[in-house]
């Protein structure tokens, strides 16, 4: 099977960094275990969400770069409507209703934090330029929430008249 751009051939999997405790920012080896083994795509909150999408009839794509140029990847696309979903995964200590920090590595946490931030509004501004529709949401939420306002983003968008197209 050919990939053409932005895709994957099927039996293609993300693979693993090597992560080495020399190389690593991690505070303890216990750590950088658990850091190499976080899932990148087929979390469960995402699972939970691909099959309520599913159910409804919504057909999409994983894991797929939206644009060509763009080294990020949308967890579902939804095609040919530009519209993607991306989850965002938050350590329950740093959600605003708990109000902790790390005690380990504070310093690093906050500029990664700070990064991630960065490069998920980078994300935005240019998906947004090439006339798509960002949708985002937190790992803890709700699925069926997500899915729901999904499948509302997806019927509002395929509602709008095309350009350049007789209404």
């Amino acid at each position: 099977m050919s990939s053409g751009p932005g895709r994957r051939p099927a039996t293609s999997a993300r693979k693993r960094r090597e992560t080495t405790a020399a190389a690593s920012t991690a505070s303890r080896t216990g750590v950088l275990r658990r850091m190499g083994a976080e899932r990148t795509r087929d979390t469960g909150p995402e699972l939970a969400m691909r099959r309520l999408l599913h159910a409804r009839g919504l057909r999409y794509r994983v894991d797929r770069a939206p644009l060509p140029a763009l080294r990020r990847r949308a967890d579902i696309m939804l095609g040919p409507t530009p519209l993607g979903h991306l989850h965002r995964r938050l350590l329950p200590a740093r959600l605003p209703a708990h109000g902790t920090a790390p005690r380990a590595n504070s310093e690093y946490c906050g500029s990664k934090r700070r990064r991630n931030r960065g490069r998920e509004s980078e994300t935005d501004r240019l998906l947004a330029e090439a006339a798509w529709t960002v949708l985002r949401s937190l790992e803890h939420e709700a699925a069926e929430q997500a899915a729901a306002c999904v499948q509302q983003a997806l019927r509002r968008l395929q509602e709008q008249p095309v350009q350049g197209r007789a209404a």
